[in-house]
């Protein structure tokens, strides 16, 4: 019976892949950098250099006879886009709220806002979050794929010309019925403000 010891199996080459095909470059050349090392030292590496990375939801990794590891990673993705109105900069935003980086994606849902930059790894305030999971209902429901965060409400105009303004925390499914109850029920209306206990009409 062969019995490999992982301290002195001696790793050649380390491969790494995602679910968009191979890791980046910069990602890809710092594993291939650890290569020679032993297998249990390779492992060690693998796991403090991944998990420290803040754009890998989740990764795994498996032995190659002979000497080979192979790294597959999930990594982050965009859900929304967070428009910045003073200087026009559109921020990836994922489920969890952290930048990924800058761009425009028409086909992600988004809030425009005033306000500082956000840098790529930081997270956005709770206000912009609840706008953006609001907005991204929004779409799924009635096809409204951007909305305007003010100091105090997310104003949103739907197909029809209707102006909802919500408000900027709260409970988004109760916020998300009541707009449908007020617009199943009523006709003829320009405005529907949920920042209050009675949605206030106009």
């Amino acid at each position: 019976m062969l019995v490999v010891i992982p301290r002195i199996l001696i790793i050649k080459s380390v491969s790494c892949s995602n679910q968009y095909g191979k890791c980046g470059d910069e990602l890809q050349e710092s594993l291939e950098n650890i290569g020679g090392k032993s297998l249990k030292d390779t492992k060690e590496i693998i796991e403090e250099m991944v998990s420290k990375n803040l754009f890998v939801k989740e990764y795994s990794y498996r032995y190659v006879i002979p000497d080979k590891i192979a790294i597959y990673l999930i990594i982050k993705k965009a859900k929304y886009i967070l428009q910045n109105s003073n200087n026009n900069f559109f921020a990836l935003v994922d489920e969890d709220g952290m930048v990924l980086g800058y761009g425009e994606n028409p086909t992600l849902p988004g809030v425009v806002f005033s306000g500082d930059t956000i840098a790529i790894g930081e997270s956005i305030s709770e206000k912009q979050h609840f706008s953006l999971d609001l907005i991204s209902s929004m779409y799924y429901y009635y096809q409204v794929k951007k909305g305007i965060m003010t100091e105090d409400g997310l104003e949103v105009r739907m197909p029809d010309g209707i102006t909802v303004i919500f408000p900027l925390e709260g409970d988004r499914d109760v916020l998300l019925g009541g707009l449908r109850v007020v617009l199943s029920k009523i006709e003829r209306i320009s405005t529907i403000d949920l920042r209050f206990k009675n949605p206030v009409l106009k």
